[in-house]
């Protein structure tokens, strides 16, 4: 089935990927070279580098609370636009702080521009599935995933890019180019993405799923009690730790190339460019099979290899002849793979969990899962870089800062175990798209009732429309 856009819809979906492709590489460009400039021109400790990182997952974090509590339908392109405005703008502020003094001053600012930057990127990252699912209802949860994929992908893309232009004019060159990509994109945004109450899919989104449904009048409410729902925190977890993978790799990957390999920032980030490609071609894999109902699947197989590249990182401390910058990128490359099996299927997951729970308003189930994803990410990637990536760094090494992420990583595919056990996520039934206008956007709904329509308390409609399928 073909996509039935007109120009306006079409543009304004491939602008709303692009900027957060965009989004996730000025979030993560700096990793190859700040750490080493901040360190060795500015005198800033390592503990401290990580504290500047994760100002922005802070803010990023409290934000995603915040958005999910008080936003509506009516602010969500304003928020879209502005979070993208405020980012870009963040992005060449730190880039001009190459010409401030060193010391507490450097510190302060960085801080605060990182923390700012933040609050933009997570109204670009809570409201961008929000906006373009509507644009085509009845590709809603392909929508979800590659737009999910989208951030994942720029910022594993962020560190080669961000390696090149490095190279290419120094530390403001990749914020100021980025910045001024980014602002380009969201000004043409704000001309061509619809506003979503007024687009002509909408329609009537009310899925009820169990007779004590959630209570939509108040979405702050519905939020708070979505995250502490057991069941969700336990799935959650897992992503905590693999976040936390992203800001460890980010604060310690260049300083140890340049600490054992002799390696700068001019060159580091092209070490970052196996876990790219590699997540980018998972991509490709692995959002037709969760679109296929092996969301469950996928996300404890990539658990389990994030726990194996984690261990295999600090093989080189017992076994100095395995030492080598190639060991070091294979292994990275098996973490692209195990970050992209956790991400992208996790707002599918966190869908059927809010169905579960009660939740019966599509658009509803999409901002909590959305935004509860954001914060989770968010939440990792301020451990990573100021525990696992700065305190525990600074005191006992990489080698062992490896073995004890891969020591997390194991227990929490514990708790994702549990969780795709009694919710029946790794059963491969699928609820599918039908004709019936009350339930086209349902697709891929995963169901564990074998009374499909006492499940979903929907109209009658042909039995034909549903599928129970292994593999499909």
């Amino acid at each position: 089935m073909m996509f039935e856009l007109n120009k306006h819809e079409f543009y304004g979906l491939i602008l709303g990927f692009s900027l957060y492709v965009f989004q996730g590489i000025n979030y993560s460009q700096l990793a190859p070279y700040f750490p080493n400039d901040a360190q060795n021109d500015k005198g800033v400790s390592t503990t401290v580098i990580g504290l500047i990182t994760g100002a922005f997952d802070i803010s990023d974090m409290f934000a995603a609370f915040l958005l999910a509590s008080f936003m509506s339908a009516e602010t969500q392109k304003l928020f879209f636009c502005y979070g993208a405005f405020i980012s870009a703008v963040c992005s060449i502020l730190f880039g001009c702080m190459e010409h401030s003094v060193g010391g507490s001053p450097y510190i302060i600012v960085c801080f605060f521009i990182r923390f700012v930057m933040g609050i933009g990127a997570s109204m670009v990252w809570s409201t961008g599935v929000l906006i373009m699912v509507p644009l085509v209802p009845e590709y809603s949860e392909a929508i979800t995933t590659w737009t999910e994929s989208c951030i994942g992908l720029g910022i594993a893309f962020g560190p080669p890019v961000g390696s090149f232009l490095y190279t290419f004019g120094g530390f403001l060159t990749p914020f100021l180019s980025l910045g001024i990509i980014q602002l380009l994109l969201t000004i043409t945004c704000i001309f061509y993405i619809p506003n979503p109450i007024k687009n002509k899919h909408k329609k009537n989104l009310n899925l009820s799923l169990n007779k004590k449904s959630i209570s939509e009048k108040d979405p702050g409410l519905n939020f708070f009690y979505y995250i502490t729902r057991p069941y969700v925190l336990c799935a959650s977890i897992p992503l905590f730790m693999q976040s936390m993978s992203f800001g460890f790799f980010e604060v310690a990957v260049g300083p140890y190339l340049e600490d054992y390999f002799s390696i700068g920032g001019s060159f580091s980030g092209y070490y970052f460019l196996p876990f790219a490609i590699t997540y980018a071609l998972a991509i490709l894999t692995l959002a037709p099979l969760i679109e296929r109902g092996y969301a469950g699947y996928i996300y404890l197989t990539s658990i389990f290899i994030s726990a194996l590249s984690f261990t295999m990182l600090w093989t080189p401390d017992t076994f100095p002849l395995v030492q080598h910058k190639h060991w070091l990128t294979f292994w990275l490359a098996a973490q692209g793979l195990a970050i992209s099996g956790s991400f992208v299927p996790a707002s599918i997951i966190f869908e059927m969990l809010a169905f579960d729970i009660g939740f019966k308003d599509n658009q509803n189930v999409k901002l909590v899962a959305t935004s509860w994803l954001n914060a989770c990410f968010a939440i990792g990637r301020k451990f990573g870089p100021l525990v696992t990536g700065g305190f525990f760094l600074d005191l006992y090494g990489f080698y062992n800062s490896c073995l004890l992420q891969a020591g997390i990583v194991i227990v929490t595919f514990m708790f994702a175990w549990f969780v795709s056990w009694k919710k029946n996520l790794l059963v491969l039934r699928r609820y599918s798209i039908g004709k019936h206008p009350e339930y086209e956007l349902a697709s891929s709904r995963f169901v564990e009732s074998e009374n499909i329509m006492e499940k979903f308390m929907l109209n009658p409609g042909p039995r034909s429309q549903f599928t129970t399928s292994i593999g499909f």
